[in-house]
């Protein structure tokens, strides 16, 4: 398990809005018996730009590794949820913190994006 902080200390006072994944029901966390940890991203608002995370979780290196590209190009939650997620992966768990962090901005979820309960499935 990785642990990954890719930010300086937000708050709402600074405009982050933050958007939360657990990894305890996540589908391939759980066949793999790794099924543990958290994702919170933060979003700026009310533009939902992704300006840092803090990460424990399964293969949290390849998370840490997609978040500071997405981060560096100024992507927006709703631009991630455009992006293929394959199945079955632990990146399928980015798609509840992805979508929470669309709720707090707010900014719109892509119309042709699952609703997946659990994340990951």
């Amino acid at each position: 398990m990785a642990k990954l902080q890719l930010f300086a200390m937000l708050n709402q006072e600074d405009g982050a809005r933050s958007g939360t994944a657990d990894f305890t029901d996540q589908g391939r966390a759980r066949v793999e018996a790794r099924n543990e940890g958290a994702l919170t991203l933060y979003a700026a608002a009310p533009d939902g730009v992704l300006i840092g995370a803090d990460l424990v979780a399964p293969a949290g290196e390849h998370l840490g590794h997609l978040l500071a590209w997405a981060i560096q190009q100024k992507m927006t939650a709703t631009q991630l949820l455009e992006m293929p997620f394959y199945h079955p992966t632990i990146e399928e768990g980015f798609k509840q913190a992805l979508r929470t962090s669309c709720a707090a901005t707010p900014i719109a979820v892509p119309e042709n994006q699952d609703t997946g309960s659990p994340a990951g499935a």
